[in-house]
């Protein structure tokens, strides 16, 4: 930023100078930013993932409860709007600040190992069963 006149005074009376000051933004933990869109990333249940559900999502104002849609898959994106960066130097034609939108990338999270209880291993050989082989249409791949 750059403000004139707002600087140290003039050598013999003369003006003062330009304030100038620089902002150094570190990284955050849970976010990146994108222009005034920040993006996360939202590791979801297989069960969440296939039947679709509501998650809780963080934002700068606080967790949000989202919906997501049946059927997600890892790399979606899911868009949280006007809760992302606010520009107060950009009004929008309203003369509000233009404010970004969170936007979210899906992760599911499947378990590993051993890691199944009995009852998520009936649960998951039961689906076994149900799929078919024509599910997976191979020409998209």
């Amino acid at each position: 930023f750059r403000s004139q006149n707002k600087g140290h005074d003039g050598m013999r009376g003369g003006k003062a100078g330009q304030l100038i000051v620089t902002l150094m933004v570190s990284e955050h933990r849970l976010f990146h930013t994108l222009g005034l869109d920040l993006h996360t990333v939202l590791p979801v249940t297989l069960s969440t993932s296939l039947l679709g559900g509501y998650v809780p999502v963080p934002s700068l104002s606080g967790t949000k409860q989202v919906r997501i849609q049946p059927l997600a898959n890892s790399g979606d994106i899911y868009t949280v709007p006007n809760e992302g960066i606010t520009d107060h130097l950009k009004p929008t034609a309203e003369g509000t600040p233009d404010k970004g939108h969170l936007k979210f990338h899906i992760v599911v999270v499947v378990p590993s190992g051993d890691r199944l209880t009995v009852r998520q291993r009936t649960a998951m050989e039961s689906l076994k069963e149900a799929e078919t082989t024509d599910a997976i249409p191979m020409e998209d791949f």
